[in-house]
C-alpha cells in the first residue's frame, strides 16, 4: 500500500512538473516570430521601400532585431534575379552582380548593395530583397526613381 501511494505521489509531482513546462508563454512558437526590421546604412527604416538617389551609391541593409538574416530571393522589377532556377534554399554566399547593381554579404552577414547612377531619361528601377531570420521574414526594396 505504502509503494502505492508514494508511486502515486510521485505520478503526480512529475506530472505537474510537465505540465508547467509546456506552458512558457515567453517562448515563440513557429510561425510567430517578429518579422524582420531592416536599417539601411544605419538608419530605420518605415516603411519596406527605400528610396535611392540618382547618383546612386553603396547602400548596407541589417536588421535591428535579428543578428544575421539570409536572402531567399531577388527580384529586379517583377523578374526573379536569384536563385538562379528558383532554387528553394539558396546559399548565405549570394553575390550578384549586373550592370546597374551589385548584391553582396559582408563579413558581419550585412548585404551591401552597390547601385550604379541612373539617368533622369531612364525608366524607373527596383531592387526586392524577401530575407528570412530563423521563422522571422521580411522584404525590403531598394527603388531608383
Amino acid at each position: 500500500m505504502r509503494i502505492k501511494k508514494t508511486f502515486f505521489i510521485a505520478s503526480l509531482l512529475l506530472g505537474s512538473v510537465a505540465l508547467a513546462g509546456c506552458n512558457d508563454e515567453k517562448e515563440l512558437r513557429d510561425g510567430e516570430w517578429p518579422p524582420i526590421q531592416f536599417t539601411v546604412n544605419e538608419v530605420q527604416c518605415k516603411t519596406s521601400v527605400y528610396k535611392v538617389g540618382l547618383d546612386g551609391g553603396e547602400y548596407k541593409v541589417s536588421s535591428s532585431n535579428y543578428d544575421n538574416f539570409w536572402i531567399n530571393s531577388i527580384w529586379e522589377d517583377s523578374l526573379l534575379m536569384w536563385p538562379e532556377g528558383g532554387n528553394p534554399r539558396p546559399s548565405l554566399e549570394a553575390h550578384l552582380t549586373t550592370d546597374w547593381y551589385e548584391v553582396q554579404y559582408d563579413i558581419k552577414c550585412n548585404l551591401v548593395v552597390s547601385i550604379q547612377p541612373k539617368t533622369k531619361d531612364s525608366p524607373s528601377r527596383s531592387l526586392q530583397f524577401r530575407m528570412q531570420s530563423g521563422d522571422g521574414f521580411g522584404t525590403i526594396t531598394l527603388s531608383q526613381e
